[in-house]
């Protein structure tokens, strides 16, 4: 080998050794995303499963409102229709 083999051998050496590190950077660095990715899911999925729950709550408190707001309603019909009754008899 003459003096420029060595030259080309060296530089080839060096590119190979920083494309190696570089490399391994960005698979450390994509493993990190990939975990956050996955804490994230998680929590997000997490949220809305809490989410749903709290909104199936709502659709049975307000089905009971209504309920008893009818019931209300039918109420005050009935007690109004004897008052009229009472006062058409007076």
């Amino acid at each position: 080998m003459d003096k420029n083999d060595n030259k080309v051998y060296d530089l080839i050496q060096k590119m190979y050794t920083e494309f190696t590190q570089r490399f391994e950077n960005i698979e450390n660095e994509l493993s990190k995303i990939k975990i956050e990715l996955i804490s994230f899911r998680k929590e997000t999925n997490s949220r809305f499963d809490t989410l749903e729950n709290k909104l199936e709550d709502i659709e049975v408190h307000n089905a009971n409102r209504h309920v008893s707001i009818s019931a209300d309603i039918k109420d005050l019909q009935f007690t109004q229709s004897k008052m009229e009754i009472v006062t058409a008899d007076n």
